[in-house]
């Protein structure tokens, strides 16, 4: 994953899973690893690999639909006869343009807007989707 701001570029590789509706977001920027657990019940916990025995946990954290929403799919769920190049969703701030590997058909890259200015480039290296 990709992040603009005005003054930079930050290359994070980040690994997002989701069993039974908990998410686990493990991100790693070259120097650190963050994982982070989201459970049923608002719950977050959190560990850095440089510190491992300082793992912190979060009641009633609020802020979790956010921070899985660039990575869930969901949100372009549409039926098509014939799958386009991309898919293209706003949520009133940001747009979001989803493009397809043309060799699977599996979710490739996510371009995500503001106000035209490019904010947040993922992509998929790879997905794996289980069937339970």
């Amino acid at each position: 994953m990709k992040v603009y701001t005005e003054n930079s570029e930050n290359d994070y590789r980040v690994n997002v899973i989701c069993r039974d509706s908990n998410y686990s977001i493990k991100v790693n920027s070259g120097k650190e690893s963050w994982n982070s657990a989201f459970l049923s019940g608002s719950r977050c916990v959190l560990n850095n690999d440089k510190f491992p025995e300082s793992s912190v946990v979060i009641e009633n954290f609020n802020i979790t639909d956010s921070l899985i929403y660039d990575f869930d799919l969901k949100k372009f769920d549409s039926s098509f006869d014939v799958m386009p190049e991309e898919l293209v969703y706003f949520d009133g701030t940001y747009k979001h343009v989803l493009n397809f590997n043309k060799e699977n058909l599996l979710p490739y890259s996510i371009f995500i807007y503001k106000n035209d200015n490019l904010v947040k480039t993922i992509y998929y290296e790879k997905i794996n989707m289980e069937e339970l």
